[in-house]
């Protein structure tokens, strides 16, 4: 009866559709001939058609013509025209070749029968692809998105008319009505001729695929699933479109689904990957490199005979620049030949991270993750397809590249190109043959100050371009719920001391200025100099230059291109966050940030015991923004230390944390807020958890977890202590486990020396009920988790563990990867626990531990976990 009904429900779909085509190309133009300029050939490769080698395209999502983005942008008053410029030139200096063009048509630009609408939306889609094409990057079209534009923003306020405002997303694949406009809409963009270019979209060549919808709700049976793709499919293919189509693999896992798209019509289909969940609400801490090991899904049987590409990827709610290149690798592993990041911040939006909380890349605010995503760029076009690199640790180097998550660094090295996220030691193996370095921070070749990005790149002999973006500075977490009026990344015009060792440059060469508006001067002194933010010539003085202007091409960009925010007032400030607590008998050093405009005359941290006078103690300049002080080791007594770091430039002192005028010494200085820092003996316990301390840095399931639970902090075993409470209603439900995670890796290096000489985990704890048993775990930086299973009482009772009877458990994935790729267990085979490589706790309230009262309710709570 079933598959009856699917018969029927077939046939009346055809009779839907087809009329509604028909009157379609009635009001169009004869489709022209064939214009696309790859394919996929008959064994699921994606090739070129004019040299028939496989395709490989990398770059970025950009969400700007429609959507909040479109709106953002105007509410910060920029343009939108320029913004697609400058965004787009800077695709092309990053050396991207793709971009996906995700567009809220569904929305914005049709109505609720798919008609299309001419509107700023779509002009602007226009503009952004003329642009695209102009610096040669190819497009992949997503003309429908399903979600609503209005996010993140009050629904109510969604003034949107077309399809998808009237249909919900579930009914998008499953009602004829709504199948009807999407194909109605489908036809018409795709006839759409865009005046930038006078070509149709279907006869765009830089347009060189089409996924029809993003992430759709499938229908609940395979047959059905068939007909919607193909439904969506014969509509572009009716306007004489031969381009690879493409449909969505990550929204469900379900064997018919697969088996439907390898059924249908389109040539390939499109992956997403974010390995590290969203919207954490905080910047994540540990190693992450472990669980990008593989890529599963991209090896899927019934999608063999398919291309495929990622639509979307990120590491989201991460500062480090090393997952991205990790990323590349696997993708190649997996056989993928374009993969676009999502999603990239505009410019005039990116010193805030309103457009996507969770994601965060820019080259002029996020400059460690921009040369890291270049690097992975590098990576995804140089690594052959479908070649293994093993597992972490060992896949860490791979081809010219290396990653780690110590260092915080990506890398490239080969003869011509070096590049570099952080600081690094790697020697070049012969500097003569260089040809382009890409780097933040130091290396043997460049020596800079400076925390912006910066290429230098070989034009002849003796001739360079460099170009030194900004500084950026992270003032506050990006990845916290963000708004306009908050600023998370600072941009600093300061010059900054360079040095560069290239054999042709020598120790002596000019350095002449190049973007517009740049009359900065310096000479060169064994290689060193100092620089300011700009685009420079660097040659010897016999090269000639006469010939080569700031609007000589140079690549896909001129020569002058220098495209930041225009310089603004900085007021000064203080970064620092004081360690937990500090040994007697060791070498102690405090580090802090210092963020302002100019160069301070002196930096000088006042400390005092508590209750006692401040004493001066003048801050190092360490290099760029970093300076330090070695405590004496008359402070180290054990008890509390009270400081503060005064800041003096231009004869006005400001004193920190408070920000107020004066300094600590003075007479009149007021109470105010001070850092602290309690100093104990090397063998005073370590408090690896604290409830009310750390609550807001624990990491829990997200909202996709299948597991109902409630989080809450109550009373501890003292008044003054809180406790994790962590509540369910039943672990029926797979992955039957509540587990939470808290980094502290950071929090404790300061006594990481200390940590071999403890041998017991003392935990206090409680539950609901006295059969509720719960398992204590040490994470190390390899993931390996170290732990064991705790009886609990209704009581709060410390419970010592020996650090000896840890045993090897298995590892939580958390954050959960999204889609739901990898088991919810992660299982390692190790030998012995290293204590001083731990970095993270893990907590489990889990079925496994009970099974007969897993449909019952359990709560714990816990206030403390201590090595001692």
């Amino acid at each position: 009866m079933k598959n009856l009904c699917t018969l029927i429900i077939s046939a009346l779909l055809c009779i839907i559709f087809t009329p509604a085509l028909a009157s379609c190309q009635s009001a169009t133009t004869k489709p022209k001939q064939d214009t696309s300029i790859t394919y996929v050939d008959k064994d699921g490769l994606w090739r070129w058609k004019d040299t028939n080698k496989e395709l490989t395209l990398f770059g970025v999502n950009y969400c700007l013509p429609s959507g909040y983005t479109y709106r953002a942008v105007g509410y910060v008053g920029a343009s939108h025209e320029k913004t697609i410029d400058h965004d787009t030139s800077h695709f092309a200096r990053m050396g991207f070749d793709a971009i996906r063009l995700s567009f809220w048509g569904d929305w914005q630009t049709c109505d609720k029968d798919g008609n299309l609408i001419q509107n700023e939306h779509l002009r602007l889609l226009d503009y952004l692809i003329y642009r695209a094409k102009q610096k040669d990057i190819y497009m992949l079209l997503t003309p429908m998105v399903l979600y609503s534009p209005q996010w993140p923003e009050p629904e109510h306020l969604n003034k949107s008319t077309g399809i998808s405002k009237f249909y919900k997303k579930a009914q998008m694949s499953t009602d004829p009505n709504a199948i009807k406009a999407q194909q109605n809409f489908l036809y018409q963009i795709m006839n759409h001729v865009n005046p930038y270019t006078n070509l149709a979209y279907k006869d765009e060549p830089a347009i060189i695929a089409v996924e029809m919808v993003n992430e759709p709700a499938n229908p609940p049976t395979k047959q059905q699933t068939i007909d919607y793709i193909n439904a969506l499919a014969k509509a572009v293919r009716d306007t004489g479109c031969k381009k690879p189509l493409f449909y969505n693999n990550s929204q469900t896992k379900w064997p018919p689904y697969m088996e439907a798209v390898k059924e249908s019509t389109v040539e390939g289909t499109t992956f997403a990957w974010y390995p590290t969940g969203l919207v954490c609400g905080h910047t994540l801490k540990g190693n992450f490199l472990p669980i990008v090991d593989d890529y599963p899904q991209t090896r899927e049987q019934n999608l063999s005979k398919k291309a495929k590409l990622v639509y979307e990827f990120d590491a989201p709610d991460m500062a480090y620049s090393y997952m991205y290149p990790a990323m590349a690798r696997t993708f190649r592993t997996g056989g993928i030949q374009w993969a676009a990041m999502f999603s990239y911040d505009p410019l005039p939006l990116a010193y805030c991270n309103t457009e996507y909380q969770t994601h965060y890349v820019n080259l002029i605010y996020t400059p460690q993750k921009a040369v890291g995503l270049i690097i992975a760029s590098e990576a995804f076009h140089r690594l052959p397809r479908l070649k293994s690199y093993g597992s972490y640790p060992e896949n860490t180097t791979f081809g010219p590249f290396r990653i780690s998550y110590q260092e915080n660094l990506s890398q490239m090295l080969t003869e011509k190109l070096f590049l570099y996220s952080s600081d690094t030691q790697s020697v070049p193996p012969n500097p003569r043959m260089l040809e382009k370095i890409i780097g933040c921070g130091s290396s043997p070749i460049v020596r800079y100050e400076g925390t912006g990005a910066y290429f230098l790149e070989k034009i002849q002999k003796a001739l360079w371009r460099l170009q030194v973006y900004p500084d950026a500075v992270w003032i506050n977490d990006p990845f916290e719920r963000p708004r306009l009026d908050k600023t998370v990344s600072q941009i600093i015009y300061r010059q900054w001391p360079m040095k560069i060792d290239l054999p042709d440059l020598g120790p002596q060469f000019e350095i002449i200025p190049l973007n517009n508006g740049n009359s900065f001067n310096t000479n060169t002194q064994n290689a060193s100099f100092t620089i300011r933010p700009g685009t420079y010539l660097l040659k010897q003085n016999s090269i000639d230059t006469s010939h080569l202007t700031p609007q000589t091409h140079f690549g896909r960009i001129t020569l002058g291109q220098f495209i930041t925010p225009p310089p603004q007032n900085i007021k000064t400030t203080v970064l620092h966050e004081p360690p937990r607590q500090i040994a007697t008998g060791r070498k102690t050093t405090l580090t802090a940030s210092v963020i302002s405009q100019k160069q301070p005359q002196q930096v000088t941290l006042y400390a005092r015991r508590t209750g006692h006078h401040f004493f001066p103690y003048p801050m190092q300049h360490q290099k760029g923004y970093q300076y330090k002080v070695e405590l004496p080791p008359r402070l180290l007594r054990p008890g509390l230390l009270e400081y503060a770091i005064s800041v003096e430039i231009d004869n006005s002192t400001r004193t920190f944390p408070a920000d107020i005028n004066g300094l600590p010494a003075d007479w009149d200085f007021p109470p105010v807020k001070l850092w602290e820092l309690t100093v104990v003996s090397p063998d005073t316990p370590i408090v690896l958890f604290d409830a009310k301390r750390d609550r807001k840095q624990i990491l829990l399931p997200d909202r996709w977890h299948h597991v109902r639970y409630k989080k809450d902090f109550v009373p501890g075993m003292t008044p003054q202590s809180l406790a994790l409470r962590i509540e369910v209603p039943s672990l029926e439900t797979p992955p039957q486990d509540i587990s939470c995670r808290y980094a502290f890796a950071e929090r404790i290096d300061t006594r990481r020396q200390d940590l071999k000489n403890f041998d017991t985990l003392s935990v206090r704890i409680r539950a609901d009920h006295p059969e509720t048993k719960c398992q204590i775990a040490l994470i190390e930086y390899g993931r390996y988790a170290w732990g064991t299973t705790l009886s609990l009482t209704k009581d709060f009772k410390q419970i010592d563990i020996p650090i000896k009877n840890l045993e090897l458990l298995e590892t939580a994935v958390m954050p959960r990867d999204f889609p739901r790729i990898f088991p919810y267990w992660e299982k390692h085979s190790d030998d012995k626990l290293n204590i001083e490589e731990i970095e993270a706790l893990q907590i489990s309230l889990s079925a496994r531990l009970f099974p007969d009262r897993s449909n019952q309710p359990h709560a714990i709570e816990i206030e403390t976990i201590v090595l001692k």
